[in-house]
């Protein structure tokens, strides 16, 4: 796996260099957002990025930017490893697709554990289904950015399909949709993958509640609206716990 460190100051370049090289990693050294692009369009097969935020030509931001404009490479993961520690540099790294944010200097077994964290999430599929397109968008965009795959369908017909030729790892529904309800695919899926997680969400709280899906064989349940973290808390918990059952 080749990692790319994006750093001009030499003793934190050199500290995240012999972490992963003694850890069995290849790494791309860049003292500038404008060496740092150039490695990335080399052809090399960069599989991550250690990004610091003060470089000398651009911050760490416009990278970041940039990255999230290019459709071949916006999924490319990035962490930030930085000395400053602010709710404003934390929150605009994430935003702008950063998939993790790490404090100077770093400590060994925080930046291998993300950096596991990350390579498993790379293996591990999400089918989305909605029927609505913008949600859909959404849900894909939010897991994607923290590593995962994700398949998107807008039936449940279209989702077995996908489910019939492809590795899933965990499924949301929504459950009010047009002909195959979420509830009957949770029913399909319990009769062809039992094992297979499946998460339910809808803006129907008072007809569809907690109880009902937790009877139907649902392994979560999230209410519309819902915000980002309760979705990637409510995957990483299914999967962790499938994982150990």
């Amino acid at each position: 796996m080749k990692i790319l460190i994006v750093e001009d100051d030499k003793v934190s370049e050199k500290l995240a260099d012999s972490i992963l090289t003694k850890n069995g990693f290849e790494t791309i050294l860049a003292n500038s957002v404008k060496a740092a692009v150039g490695h990335i369009h080399s052809g090399e097969k960069i599989s991550l990025i250690l990004l610091d935020l003060n470089l000398p030509d651009k911050d760490g931001f416009s990278l970041l930017t940039y990255l999230k404009s290019q459709k071949l490479i916006k999924k490319m993961p990035v962490i930030i490893c930085s000395s400053a520690e602010d709710k404003n540099s934390v929150m605009q790294s994430i935003s702008l697709g950063a998939v993790g944010y790490l404090k100077k200097p770093i400590k060994s077994e925080i930046l291998l554990s993300k950096i596991a964290e990350i390579i498993s999430k790379r293996h591990q599929t999400i089918l989305i289904v909605d029927d609505e397109k913008m949600i859909r968008n959404l849900l894909c965009v939010t897991l994607e950015r923290e590593g995962y795959n994700t398949v998107a369908a807008k039936s449940g017909e279209d989702a077995l399909q996908i489910l019939d030729n492809h590795h899933i790892d965990a499924v949301i529904s929504d459950i009010q949709m047009n002909e195959m309800s979420g509830l009957d695919l949770l029913k399909a899926i319990r009769l062809k993958q039992n094992e297979l997680p499946v998460m339910m969400i809808t803006g129907h709280s008072k007809k569809y509640s907690k109880a009902d899906m937790d009877m139907a064989g649902a392994d979560g349940y999230i209410i519309k609206p819902f915000k980002n973290f309760e979705i990637i808390d409510a995957v990483r918990n299914v999967l962790a716990s499938r994982a150990v059952s």
